[in-house]
């Protein structure tokens, strides 16, 4: 969690626009190894914080001067929100 913290701080945004794909790219990966790891330990709340953490901060690359960035950011956070819309949509049905 530490990692993909880091990876959030602004001095990131001013790093070339090839390394901040690199970035992008990166936390999804992150994002996914982190997400494994609590669902086999039934860590819903970590689920939860790192979920919302994404959704959060991964706008700050939106304003890139890099088109790629740009495009690459933009899926992979909808592609967050389409996933943790469904995950908590799922988590709802089941306690009820």
């Amino acid at each position: 969690m530490d990692s993909l913290q880091a990876m959030f701080k602004p001095k990131v945004t001013s790093l070339p626009g090839h390394i901040q794909s690199v970035y992008v790219q990166n936390i999804t990966k992150l994002y996914s190894a982190i997400l494994v790891k609590a669902e086999i330990e039934g860590d819903q709340d970590k689920i939860r914080e790192v979920g919302q953490l994404l959704l959060d901060k991964l706008p700050m690359f939106v304003q890139s001067g890099d088109l790629e960035v740009q495009e690459r950011v933009c899926t992979t956070h909808l592609l967050f929100y389409i996933f943790l819309s469904h995950y908590y949509f799922t988590m709802i049905a089941m306690y009820c």
